[in-house]
């Protein structure tokens, strides 16, 4: 048997009329406590359900930021996969660097690991040719002897371009 609020409603309101006065107080004190209880049990409700829909909100928000991130995770997960793949190719393509190759010693190297072996095969090969890094230009710039005509012909060409 369900419970419904209207039925005690009635049952209330008919002993109220049938009851003698003395009782019948007693009852509309009841009466008013019970409907107090009742509408704080509705405000409740109401406020519990404006936070259900709230979350709700919430929830729809959270769920478009972790899609989001997602797609940038993944994103992130394939830029660094292309990463390796291309860092291992070109260090298994160099001499003695044969353990980067598939199945190698290396091969299952991270990306900070493989960008290490990349500077330092770089610095290996500068190294090996002899070239003084310190001496090589800065940003692009071009060395001065490269700016000194090479003639007495180019310096007057050089000088017209001038003014």
């Amino acid at each position: 048997m369900a419970f419904k609020l209207a039925d005690m409603w009635a049952k209330i309101t008919g002993l109220e009329s049938r009851l003698a006065e003395a009782d019948k107080t007693e009852l509309t004190n009841f009466k008013a406590s019970v409907t107090a209880q009742v509408d704080k049990l509705q405000s409740d409700l109401t406020e519990a359900n404006a936070t259900i829909a709230s979350l709700g909100n919430d929830k729809t928000a959270l769920n478009a930021q972790v899609a989001e991130l997602t797609g940038k995770l993944s994103d992130a997960n394939k830029l660094e996969l292309d990463s390796k793949a291309a860092l291992l190719k070109h260090l298994s393509e160099l001499p003695g660097h044969a353990d980067y190759k598939a199945g190698g010693a290396k091969a299952g190297a991270t990306l900070a690991e493989l960008i290490t072996a990349e500077q330092n095969a770089t610095n290996a090969a500068i190294a090996a040719t002899g070239v003084k890094v310190d001496k090589l230009p800065a940003g692009g710039k071009a060395p001065e002897a490269a700016n000194k005509p090479s003639n007495l012909t180019e310096a007057c060409l050089k000088a017209n371009k001038k003014a």
